[in-house]
C-alpha cells in the first residue's frame, strides 16, 4: 500500500474523509454505528450483544467497544498511516448518509435467451445437471442483449437503488467495453472515481446461455478483473465509507482479500463478504485467516461445503477438545484417529422452523460435517453475522449467540450456540435468469444490517429484491428501490 503519513497527520482531528462520495447527494438514513442493530432490543440486540460493536460516529459506543485494527508493519519496518494512533482516519459527527464501497468485478454480459427449451441431463450422484448441445448445431435465440454485469458492479448499482452514496473499486481495460461500463455505473448513481484502468488488459466479458429453466451457463473471460494490485488499495478508496462490501474476486485480485478486509476495517467501515466459490477452493487459508475483521458473511450452500475440507484443518490442528466439539467431533484430540475425528455429531431434534438445511450434513472431498456446526466454527473464524442461501430452499442467516434471539423469534429453539434464522424463498412471478440474484441478496442483506433493521427484516428486504432480479434477463433492472422494496414489504 503507498504511504499516506502527511495526507493523515492533516486530516486528523479535521472530521472524517469524504473519500469518492464528496458532493454527492445526502440520503437519510441511519448509521449501523448508531442503529437498532446495536441499541435495540430482541433478536438485533442480542447479536450486536454476542458480536461487539465499533464505536458511535461522534459518540460513545452503544455497544461493547472494538479496538480499530491497527496497520501491518512493512517489510521495510514502517507502517501505514493510522499505525501511531491505532486506528483509521478521525470521525467527527454523525451523518444521515451512508457511504457504500463495492469491491469486485465489473464485466460485460451477452445475453442469449434460447427461444426453444434445450434438453438436458441430470446426475442425482452428483447433483448437477447439465444441458445437451449438438456440435455444429444452430439454436435459435429469442433474445441476444448486451449489459453490464459484474459482482462488483452489480453490488455497487443495488446500493445506490436503496438509497446509499455508491461507488465501486474494480479494474477494467482501456476499451471500449470499459467505456460502457462507466457509463452504466453514472448512469444508476455509482461514483467511479475507484475505478482503475489496466491498459494491458481487456474489460471482462461473459457470454450467457439463459435457458427456460435452471440456472444460465457461462463462459468467462476475466481479463482486467484478475489484476487487482496492491497499489490500487489507496486510504482515499476506503475513506469515508461506512460498509464496504467485497464481491466475488477471482485471479489476482483474490490475493489481495486479506489487504482489502483490512484497508476497510482500518477505515472503521462495516466490512461484508460475498467470495467466489474459485476463491474458496484456491485460497481457502488466506480466506479464513482474514475473516476476523469481516462483519458478514455470505455464502450459497454450495460455497459453505466448499469449506468443509480447510474448516476441519484448522479444528485438527488446534488440537483442543472445545475445537473438537465445535466441528462435532467426540473431542478425544490426541488419539490421531481420522475417521472419528471427522464424524459428525448426532443431529439436532428437528426444529420447527423451516428450512431443508437444518441438521444437512455437508461434503467436500470426502470431508463431511453437520450444517450447524460448520457455522459454528466459522463464526469462530471472525464474523458475527453469516448468511447462507439454498436457491429454492430459501435462506439462513446465523447470529454469533441465540442468547435473547429465542426469545424475539419464539420458531427458534433455546439454548447456547448460533441463533439459526431462516427465511423462505420469495415467489417470482416470472424467472427470466438466476443471475445477479446472489449479488443482491447479499447487498440488500449488508445494507439492512447496517441500517439497523432487524435481521428477520433484512432477511425479508434481501428475498424480496433476489425475487425481483429473477424476474429480468440482466443482473440490474429488476433491482429495487427503497421506496418499491418498502411497498413490496407491505
Amino acid at each position: 500500500m503507498r504511504k499516506h503519513h502527511q495526507r493523515a497527520q492533516a486530516t486528523r482531528g479535521m472530521g472524517r474523509p469524504q473519500g469518492l462520495w464528496r458532493g454527492a447527494i445526502p440520503v437519510q438514513l441511519g448509521l449501523w454505528r448508531n442503529s437498532p442493530l446495536l441499541s435495540g432490543n430482541g433478536t438485533a440486540r442480542a447479536a450486536a450483544d454476542a458480536i461487539g460493536s465499533h464505536d458511535a460516529v461522534g459518540a460513545a459506543s452503544t455497544g461493547p467497544a472494538k479496538k480499530t485494527p491497527t496497520r501491518r508493519r512493512r517489510k521495510d519496518g514502517s507502517r501505514d498511516a493510522g499505525a501511531a494512533s491505532g486506528g483509521g482516519p478521525a470521525r467527527a459527527t454523525p451523518r444521515s448518509s451512508p457511504r457504500f464501497l463495492a469491491v469486485g468485478s465489473a464485466t460485460i454480459d451477452v445475453i442469449a435467451v434460447a427461444a426453444q427449451e434445450i434438453e438436458r441431463v441430470s446426475l442425482d450422484l452428483a447433483a448437477s445437471s447439465h444441458l445437451l448441445l449438438e456440435e455444429g448445431r444452430k439454436y435459435p435465440a429469442e433474445t441476444i442483449s448486451n449489459h453490464v454485469g459484474g459482482g462488483g458492479s452489480n453490488a455497487a448499482v443495488a446500493a445506490a437503488r436503496l438509497g446509499w452514496r455508491s461507488a465501486v473499486l474494480a479494474v477494467v481495460g482501456d476499451d471500449r467495453n470499459a467505456r460502457a461500463v462507466r457509463a452504466h455505473l453514472q448512469e444508476n448513481g455509482v461514483a467511479v472515481e475507484a475505478l482503475r484502468e489496466n491498459p494491458a488488459a481487456e474489460t471482462g466479458v461473459s457470454v450467457m446461455l439463459a435457458a427456460r429453466r435452471g440456472n444460465a451457463t457461462v463462459l468467462v473471460h476475466r481479463g482486467a478483473n484478475e489484476t487487482l494490485a496492491e497499489g490500487d488499495l489507496a486510504d482515499a478508496t476506503f475513506a469515508g465509507a461506512d460498509l464496504v462490501h467485497i464481491a466475488p474476486l477471482s485471479g489476482g485480485s483474490a490475493d489481495r482479500f486479506p489487504a482489502l478486509v483490512e484497508q476497510a476495517a482500518w477505515a472503521g467501515a462495516m466490512v461484508s463478504v460475498n467470495p467466489g466459490i474459485r476463491h474458496l477452493r484456491s485460497r481457502s487459508d488466506a480466506f479464513l485467516g482474514a475473516l476476523g475483521g469481516v462483519r458478514l458473511l455470505s455464502l450459497n450452500a454450495r460455497e459453505l461445503a466448499a469449506l468443509v475440507p480447510a474448516l476441519i484443518a484448522l479444528e485438527l490442528a488446534r488440537e483442543a477438545p472445545a475445537a473438537d466439539r465445535a466441528m462435532g467431533r467426540d473431542g478425544d484430540a490426541h488419539k490421531g484417529d481420522a475417521e472419528k475425528r471427522e464424524r459428525p455429531s448426532k443431529p439436532s431434534p428437528p426444529a420447527p422452523s423451516r428450512g431443508r438445511l437444518r441438521g444437512a450434513i455437508l461434503e467436500e472431498q470426502g470431508r463431511r460435517v453437520r450444517f450447524e456446526d460448520l457455522l459454528g466454527a466459522l463464526h469462530g473464524a471472525g464474523p458475527g453475522f453469516i448468511s447462507v442461501t439454498d436457491g429454492a430452499g430459501g435462506s439462513y442467516l446465523s447470529l454469533a449467540s441465540s442468547k435473547g434471539a429465542a426469545e424475539a423469534d419464539r420458531s427458534e429453539p433455546t439454548g447456547p450456540g448460533p441463533a439459526l434464522l431462516h427465511e423462505p424463498a420469495a415467489a417470482a412471478p416470472v424467472v427470466r435468469g438466476t443471475a445477479g440474484a446472489g449479488d443482491a441478496y447479499a447487498t440488500t442483506l449488508a445494507c439492512a444490517l447496517a441500517e439497523g433493521a432487524a435481521p428477520e427484516t433484512a432477511m425479508r428486504r434481501a428475498a424480496l429484491n433476489a425475487a425481483s432480479v429473477v424476474g429480468r434477463v440482466n443482473t440490474t433492472d429488476g433491482l429495487l428501490s427503497k421506496q418499491a422494496l418498502k411497498e413490496a414489504l407491505g
